[in-house]
């Protein structure tokens, strides 16, 4: 289930951090603490065993291993934790990004600072106004995105630009429910501070569309756009967004040309409900939603389901009451 493809360096490097927040997970030692510290703890204890296993372990193998043993509950409690911070996903757990994010936290620095420093070197590379410096062609648009310790709802962002906020407005009022009327608002919500009156459009939006898209569209390529809508669901903490979302998978998966995608939509079934806070209400919403898929599946598609739902019970056991008949419905069909 873990999504994240990247060369071996790179993977040993995540493997640290799936290792260790799986592990967590697993022994429940920090479940009293808010999620941010519990993440601070995972990436400090990863810092220290990439540090101490350096030249002493095989990378590629070690990634493999982590993968495979940890990588689901490590994917799944970051789903989870998106009820308490809804802005920081488990996909960003990669070197790659996290430099991008720690660039950008730099660049937020600097440029309160930076007409105080003095004429020379530092100035001129860490000037946010020379696009030409290291610094500047370093960053990228992902440096924008939220950290580890920045998911949650106080999280400081900038401001949309107004030119966004024109395009973005532009884009809901099409009337039809395409890639390019969704793509605005999947990417700014992810950067800027974007008001819950945006979620209300696009739900106006799905809902004239019929909760279906209006273009052809590859299977991969139209859930990844499901996928982007849960995420502003979770983002601008929008319920009906979220069960707009829930509504456009339900009418993607019955379509009878479609591949069945069950473990991707217990991801998007995740996000979306980020939206939710509350816990009852978040049970609510992620219980109907995972027995729906339970009643549905294929034989076929029963037992990574049972292993996903199960796995989603022993992280958070509260939703197995909710869960029960689900999974004894999965239990029959295997």
């Amino acid at each position: 289930m873990v999504r994240t493809a990247k060369s071996a360096p790179y993977l040993g490097n995540v493997g640290f951090i799936v290792l260790v927040e799986s592990e967590i997970s697993r022994t429940r030692v920090l479940k009293h603490w808010p999620t941010f510290r519990r993440r601070l703890a995972t990436f400090s204890h990863a810092a220290l065993l990439a540090r101490e296993a350096e030249n002493r372990v095989d990378v590629e193998h070690f990634s493999a291993w982590s993968m495979e043993k940890h990588g689901q509950r490590f994917y799944l409690q970051n789903l989870i934790d998106l009820r308490s911070e809804p802005r920081w996903l488990p996909d960003y757990a990669d070197p790659y990004q996290l430099k991008q994010e720690l660039l950008g936290r730099l660049y937020n620095a600097v440029g309160s600072v930076s007409r105080g420093l003095p004429d020379g070197p530092l100035r001129h590379t860490l000037d946010p106004q020379n696009s030409e410096s290291s610094f500047n062609r370093t960053r990228t648009l992902k440096s924008s995105f939220p950290g580890p310790l920045e998911g949650s709802d106080s999280s400081l962002r900038n401001p949309i630009p107004k030119e966004l906020e024109d395009a973005l407005d532009e884009s809901l009022s099409c009337g039809v429910l395409t890639a390019k009327s969704v793509t605005v608002l999947i990417n700014a919500t992810g950067l800027f501070r974007v008001g819950n009156e945006k979620a209300e459009k696009a739900v106006e939006l799905i809902r004239a569309s019929n909760f279906r898209f209006a273009e052809n569209m590859g299977d991969a390529e139209k859930f990844s756009f499901v996928h982007g809508l849960a995420e502003v669901a979770s983002r601008l903490r929008s319920q009906g967004l979220a069960r707009s979302v829930r509504a456009v998978a339900r009418s993607h998966r019955d379509e009878l040309s479609v591949e069945r995608r069950y473990s991707e939509e217990v991801i998007v079934c995740l996000v979306a409900a980020g939206a939710f806070e509350e816990f009852d209400a978040w049970r609510e919403f992620l219980g109907s939603w995972l027995k729906e898929l339970c009643f549905n599946v294929s034989k076929g598609d029963a037992a990574a389901l049972e292993a996903s739902v199960e796995m989603i019970c022993s992280i958070e056991p509260r939703l197995r009451a909710e869960l029960g008949a689900g999974l004894a419905a999965l239990a029959s069909i295997r």
